[in-house]
């Protein structure tokens, strides 16, 4: 089910504070693509282990929308949800799940690496675009 205004804009707001963040903070300069996502996932890789818990989830929802974003932006897509979950619809049978994504990453580390995530995603839709209906997509 595609997402209303009000919860597009927050996703956008949230992503928007993690480029800012990494611009004020970090001197990086984040774009929506596979570099900044491998920015992002560095710096997941630094400090996951020493955020408590609280400060991680929060950082979840902001990575996550940031991760979404690009996502969407770069591989295209729209934000959907269903039973209170928020993912980026690519194409008809395939979806992201960011927030759960980035979480798996905090919990379990370069094994649920957003930037390897964000590589296979794109692999999946260049291969829907030269051979169409891809077994794989299944």
């Amino acid at each position: 089910m595609p997402c209303q205004n009000d919860v597009l804009l927050m996703i956008s707001k949230h992503a928007q504070d993690v480029v800012g963040y990494f611009h004020n903070v970090e001197g990086d300069e984040l774009a929506y693509d596979a570099e900044g996502i491998a920015i992002l996932a560095e710096t997941i890789l630094d400090y996951r282990e020493s955020l408590q818990p609280a400060i991680q989830d929060s950082l979840i929802g902001d990575f996550g929308a940031y991760l979404g974003e690009c996502i969407r932006r770069e591989l295209g897509g729209e934000w959907e949800y269903i039973a209170g979950e928020l993912y980026v619809r690519i194409l008809p049978n395939l979806v992201a799940y960011p927030f759960a994504q980035v979480e798996a990453q905090f919990r379990l580390g370069e094994i649920r690496s957003i930037a390897r995530f964000f590589d296979t995603i794109s692999i999946l839709r260049v291969i829907d675009r030269t051979h169409g209906d891809s077994p794989l997509l299944d």
